[in-house]
């Protein structure tokens, strides 16, 4: 089953570069989504996280820890673990990726600053001619 999700959580694990069969470059994380609506039912979901083109380019600079927003389609698979337990695994194709870092990223050295507003007089002054 493929869902369009929108998840944000904390980055578990500095992102990987890794390379697709066809050469492409790609990257991946996983990321702790907090859900539930309070303390007493909150619960982390573990996602993989996988990118492609820009978005992995936004993903790999990215370190753990770091905030991130993402919107794509999302997969749910089984598997067994070593010991024979069965788990659920949440899969993320991002279409879209969200950070701190790539909302507002470094400044540009060479960059032109905004000069700040001159400052104003006094509005409520006695130099009021009447």
């Amino acid at each position: 089953m493929t869902i369009i999700a929108s998840v944000y959580g904390r980055l578990a694990f500095a992102p990987t570069e890794r390379t697709t069969k066809a050469g492409k470059p790609m990257g991946t994380a996983r990321l702790a989504v907090e859900a539930g609506s309070n303390a007493e039912t909150q619960e982390t979901w573990w996602i993989d996280l996988l990118a492609f083109g820009t978005n992995a380019e936004s993903l790999l600079v990215l370190a753990k820890g770091q905030m991130v927003s993402a919107v794509g389609k999302l997969t749910k698979g089984r598997y067994t673990t070593k010991d024979g337990e069965e788990r659920e695994q949440f899969t993320l194709l991002a279409d879209t990726l969200v950070s701190a870092r790539t909302a507002r990223p470094k400044a540009n050295p060479g960059a032109r600053q905004r000069e700040p507003a001159p400052p104003r007089g006094d509005d409520f002054g006695d130099e009021i001619p009447f």
